[in-house]
């Protein structure tokens, strides 16, 4: 089982790192379900596959695959440069394909990073919707 401080080292900036993108992206209350909700999943999941439980790894993975979800339709709209979001987008679809594997290996990283894109492609859905 791994140092719960060392875990933190690592997970607190990527919260952080991943975080502010996603606040901007999907709005302050927005950010709370592609956070919350993917780390509900993964800790659920870690006590069913991994009974000694799970670490606070998996709540950095929502807003991750959130992320994800933005780089496909909406990046575009960003006018960014066709080489680096070709370069975002297949290391984007690289890490969903990732956490499929994941999961059919009963990884508790990989539903949450699915659980997390399904959340922001549905926020960048309704806010589609609402404009």
């Amino acid at each position: 089982m791994r140092s719960p401080g060392r875990q933190a080292l690592v997970t607190v900036p990527a919260i952080a790192a991943l975080g502010i993108p996603a606040g901007r992206i999907f709005g302050a209350k927005g950010m709370l379900a592609p956070y919350l909700v993917p780390a509900a999943v993964g800790e659920g999941l870690g006590y069913v596959w991994q009974p000694h439980g799970a670490g606070n790894s998996i709540a950095v993975l929502g807003p991750a695959g959130g992320l994800v979800s933005w780089l496909f339709p909406a990046a575009r709209e960003r006018n960014w440069p066709r080489p680096l979001l070709n370069r975002l987008r297949i290391r984007g679809a690289a890490m969903l394909a990732g956490a499929v594997a994941d999961t059919a290996v009963h990884d508790v990283h990989g539903l949450p990073t699915l659980t997390g894109a399904a959340i922001g492609a549905g926020l960048l859905l309704r806010r589609r919707r609402a404009a």
